[in-house]
């Protein structure tokens, strides 16, 4: 007889989501689900499961009631003794591999590399010793002669679902019949374990068809790889290797050296081995582009007969003993990699035309230069916190050369970089910033390199560009032990800060091609300027970047811009002057059908009247929920024409942020189409006018009008911190933004300016100058609107409840 059973259920992957469901379906009871990962909360949420995300301490919430099983499903933490006792009956683990001969992790690559035949899955108890608990369900399956770590691992998925049916089957049953393990079979496969230099082939003493298996088993598809990349050093560079096939030896073959080309196609690369040839077909380079073998063998000169040099026993040897504190640090720089933001200095042009130019500028240190503590610290320091003040920055992480140890062997496979981790406070001075970063670069000189395959192996980062194109470390630091040495600069520097270890130094490089070298002359003299501030006691946010001379050319020459006002002092003037001088030229189009400038203004000149009459005076706030069409230019001009500011509602947006604009806007009158009247969130005290009903035949304009200092309209920005809030636009502003475009835009002929595409909603500022400015320029102004074919103008906004929120392709933030 079946018995239900209560469950907890920890893990982080889709494994765990599924063995979930079969659970639900058997109508066992789960009593909470223990994930970091997202995308496994949500699935338990969408089954009204309890979820605690974070996994610091599942004693304290596995002991708050009873239950019966603990499943550890793709959990790779180990769990305490305490934690392991909460369950009344067991706590069951599942482990990607046949134990005890495949214990510990990532165990499928483990087995390839090791040309396993036969291998599969375990479902175990747990003990406080990892994956030592007596079997409880096992599968074995046959591994096929090119299997991979990724069609391994869907293999075991597969054969682990399939199983956990049996499993939870036989507990619910009672007849489940825990077998002990043979500890004389175990072998450990540890976190900090790689294989062996690190994923590179090593043709001088390993066979072909292990370095076969290490390809395969290297390769994890589009899943983060843990290990290694397959990689062939080759003059001083890094190729990775995703697919190879051995070639075995035959009695009649010539006897060739290992290490020895002997052949070269379009499709493959062949090397000899210490037995059998190995045809290297997929290859990719750092940057992550595919190269071909044949392009390969062109830029290297390897043809047939080439032989390929060994790697040095001593480095070996030296490599293979820091292999695990290689493999720990990565575990550090991984977390720091995924946080990295590029630093956005103001001074780089977009990437063009690679230069060999560079520009070099020594900075002279201020002659009261003293600094309390390690010189070269404090002097770091300096650099950091003006980094951070010219790309607006507290938290940041600087690439930086020169500061860790120096990898054991294999340097073109590690980075050059350490990424120093720091977050500046404005109110401290730069001997307390030189304080603790003083910690960090300690433990950065501690630790080792990374090795720059963590990038490909690592989604999150391989998917970034500026991890892709290197621009990444497109602004850096170099630590150097004197000044005058020249330091190689990689191809994708823009910026390198150059300081001597000792402190004495510092200097700008920059590439021609990225920056102005009359900018990297300026900002020498802003790091100068913030190491005079630095020497008088400033803090960090109250240091001087500019200095005397820059302070004046900012903040004073740049800023003589005053010019005497010409022209109307309104918008509606201004519209009404240009009316006269071009009233027969079309002014707006709307799919076929046009208004000129004479009609354009009539018929804004009708409908403001009819606010005139429904009590609108100069300073109201109108609402319009106008449609765009020829109607939206006419509503806009009315509202302005009595005096009132227009507010903006478009039409798409969801009827509660409509709604909460309309009360918080204070609106007299709301302007709409009757066709949209029942999409209109309910209002009260609001005269609702439909403009394509309600106006009046008057084509003269109103007597009432503003004054520059009236409101021309209030835009709300998207809320994206808070509630939206409405920005208030005075005529004089508009009327000053209208003289700078006249100014921006050249205009080849003034009399007849052009066509202009007005593509943006009504709720963003650029329609001020796509509807307004060019309305009062003598533009023809093209209104678009985006909607599916066939579609009427009004039809496409059906009732709320019946419709979802459709907005537009051409919406431009406002805030």
């Amino acid at each position: 007889m079946l018995q239900q059973f209560s469950c907890f259920l920890i893990g982080s992957d889709t494994l765990l989501m599924e063995c979930g469901k079969l659970l639900i379906d058997r109508g066992h009871s789960i009593r909470g689900v223990l994930t970091d990962n997202p995308r496994v909360e949500a699935w338990a949420l969408s089954h009204g499961l309890n979820v605690e995300s974070s996994l610091k301490d599942p004693q304290g919430i596995l002991s708050h009631e009873a239950y019966d099983y603990l499943f550890s499903i793709t959990h790779l933490r180990m769990i305490s003794a305490e934690a392991l006792r909460t369950p009344q009956r067991l706590a069951i683990n599942f482990h990607d591999g046949p134990l005890p001969r495949y214990a510990g992790l990532n165990a499928p690559a483990w087995a390839l590399m090791n040309r396993e035949t036969q291998y599969g899955i375990t479902w175990h108890k747990m003990t406080v010793r990892a994956d030592e608990g007596d079997i409880l369900e096992q599968v074995l399956f046959d591994i096929a002669t090119d299997e991979t770590s990724l069609s391994l691992n869907t293999r075991c998925f597969a054969a682990a679902l399939e199983s956990f049916g049996n499993l939870i089957q036989r507990l619910a049953s009672g007849q489940s019949q825990p077998q002990s393990q043979d500890s004389t079979q175990r072998s450990y496969f540890a976190r900090d374990q790689k294989p062996a230099l690190l994923g590179t082939l090593n043709f001088h003493q390993t066979d072909a068809q292990a370095l076969e298996a290490l390809v395969r088993a290297l390769d994890f598809g589009p899943y983060f790889n843990p290990l290694a990349t397959a990689k062939w050093v080759i003059d001083g560079d890094v190729l990775w290797v995703t697919a190879a096939r051995a070639r075995l030896s035959s009695q009649n073959d010539p006897v060739f050296q290992p290490g020895e080309v002997l052949e070269v196609s379009k499709d493959a690369i062949t090397v000899q081995t210490v037995e059998g040839a190995l045809e290297i077909h997929g290859l990719i380079r750092l940057s992550g582009e595919a190269v071909s073998p044949q392009e390969v063998a062109a830029e290297r000169g390897l043809e047939p007969g080439v032989v390929l040099p060994p790697l040095d026993p001593e480095a070996r040897d030296r490599l293979e003993h820091r292999t695990p504190e290689i493999a720990r640090a990565e575990r550090f720089w991984l977390p720091r990699l995924e946080r990295f933001n590029s630093l956005d200095c103001p001074y780089l042009s977009p990437v063009g035309d690679l230069q060999k130019s560079w520009t070099e500028v020594r900075i002279e240190l201020p002659s009261n230069w003293t600094p309390r503590g390690d010189h070269g610290e404090v002097l770091l320091s300096g650099l950091i916190a003006w980094l951070a003040r010219i790309c607006r920055r507290e938290e940041l992480i600087v690439p930086i050369r020169g500061l860790g140890p120096t990898p054991p062997a294999l340097e073109c496979a590690f980075s050059d970089y350490a990424l120093l981790e720091v977050r500046l406070d404005p109110e401290e001075t730069l001997e307390d910033l030189a304080g603790r970063l003083g910690q960090e670069v300690q433990a950065l000189k501690a630790t080792e390199s990374w090795l720059t395959d963590v990038i490909r192996r690592s989604p999150a980062l391989a998917h970034r560009e500026e991890f892709r194109d290197q621009s990444w470390a497109e602004v850096e630091i170099v630590v150097t032990d004197r000044i005058e040495a020249q330091v190689p600069l990689k191809p994708h520097v823009a910026l390198s800060l150059q300081i001597e270890r000792s402190g004495g130094a510092v200097r700008l490089v920059s590439q021609d091609a990225r920056v102005d070298p009359a900018d990297c002359i300026a900002m020498s003299k802003q790091i100068k300027s913030a190491f005079e501030s630095f020497s008088g006691g400033s803090t960090i946010g109250r240091a001087d970047l500019l200095g005397p001379a820059l302070r004046q050319q900012v903040l004073e020459d740049w800023n003589r811009t005053m010019q005497p006002a010409t022209g109307p002092s309104t918008v509606d003037k201004a519209f009404e002057d240009q009316v006269s001088r071009t009233p027969n030229r079309a002014a707006v189009h709307f799919e076929g059908s046009a208004l000129s400038y004479a009609e354009l203004d009539q018929q804004a000149n009708g409908l403001a009247h009819r606010l005139v009459r429904s009590g609108v005076r100069p300073g109201d706030r109108i609402g319009i929920y106008v449609e765009r069409s020829l109607d939206l230019p006419v509503a806009v001009l009315a509202v302005l024409k009595v005096g009132a500011a227009y507010v903006p509602l478009d039409p798409s947006y969801p009827r509660d942020r409509i709604a909460f604009m309309i009360e918080n806007s204070g609106l007299r009158t709301m302007l709409t189409h009757r066709e949209q009247i029942h999409t209109l969130p309910a209002t009260s005290g609001i005269e609702v006018i439909r403009i394509d009903q309600d106006r009046t035949s008057i084509k003269a304009p109103p007597e009432q009008t503003a004054d520059p200092t009236h409101l021309c309209y209030v835009i709300y920005t998207s809320g994206s911190t808070g509630q939206p809030k409405g920005v208030m636009v005075e005529h004089r502003n508009v009327i000053n933004f209208f003289q700078g475009m006249d100014e921006t835009i050249i205009r080849s002929d003034a009399d007849h300016p052009g066509v202009w595409f007005a593509v943006t909603s009504l709720s963003f500022d650029i329609s001020v100058l796509e509807l307004l400015w060019t309305l009062a320029r003598g533009f023809e102004v093209v209104v678009y609107l985006d909607r599916k074919p066939g579609q009427s103008t009004h039809a496409q906004h059906a009732p709320e409840s019946a419709r979802h929120i459709d907005f537009g392709l051409f919406y431009w933030g406002n805030d």
